[in-house]
C-alpha cells in the first residue's frame, strides 16, 4: 500500500530570545554632512518558534465540520422564518494510530517517534491551550489556527501502536470583536 499524499501537519508555536539579525539605522557624518545607512547586526529578540509534528499515519477519519447558527421565528401565517446566523468556528476530528514500526508501507514518515513521546507532545498541547496549534492539510485544503480541545488515547494488545482521537476547534476569526461583559 502506497503512501498517501494526505498530511497532517500540527506546529506549535511558542515564543523565545533568540539572537537574530537585522538591518539597522546608523547615522554618521560623512564630509560634513549627516548620512543615513543601514548596517545588520546582531540582535536578541523574541521570535515565535515552530515546532512541527506530521502525523506518522493518514488518519483513519477525517471530519471537518462547519456549522452555522439559525434562528427559527414564527410568523403570522402559521409558517416558520429562517434568519442565518454566526458562523460556528470550524472544528477537525482526526482518528487513527501513532506507530513507531516503519515496516508498515503507509507510513507518512521515514522516521518516527516513540507513540508514547508522540502522544505526550499532543497531550502538552491540550494542557497549554494558551498558544493555539497551526493544522494544515493541504490535501482538503484546510489550514488554520486551532486549539486542541480532546485527546484520547489507548494502547492496542499486541503491538506498540496507540490509537488516537482528536478533536482540534479554530480559535475564532480575528475580525470578530469581543466585548467582555
Amino acid at each position: 500500500m502506497p503512501r498517501s499524499t494526505m498530511e497532517v501537519e500540527v506546529t506549535y508555536f511558542r515564543p523565545e530570545t533568540r539572537t537574530v539579525r537585522e538591518k539597522v539605522k546608523v547615522r554618521k557624518k560623512i564630509n560634513g554632512r549627516w548620512v543615513t545607512t543601514y548596517e545588520y547586526k546582531s540582535v536578541k529578540k523574541t521570535v515565535q518558534a515552530g515546532y512541527s509534528r506530521i502525523l506518522p499515519v493518514t488518519p483513519e477519519q477525517i471530519k471537518v465540520s462547519y456549522t452555522r447558527s439559525f434562528d427559527d421565528r414564527p410568523t403570522i401565517a402559521q409558517r416558520t422564518y429562517t434568519a442565518p446566523g454566526a458562523m460556528n468556528p470550524r472544528e477537525i476530528r482526526l482518528e487513527s494510530f501513532f506507530t513507531s514500526d516503519s515496516d508498515y508501507d503507509f507510513t507518512q514518515r521515514t522516521v518516527l517517534h516513540d507513540p508514547v513521546e508522540l502522544a505526550k507532545w499532543f497531550e502538552q498541547r491540550v494542557l497549554n491551550t494558551t498558544f493555539p496549534v497551526r493544522v494544515r492539510i493541504r490535501a482538503l485544503g484546510v489550514s488554520g489556527f486551532f486549539h486542541l480541545r480532546e485527546l484520547n488515547y489507548e494502547t492496542e494488545g499486541a503491538t506498540s501502536d496507540l490509537p488516537y482521537a482528536m478533536v482540534f476547534r479554530e480559535r475564532g476569526l480575528p475580525s470578530v470583536r469581543v466585548t467582555p461583559l
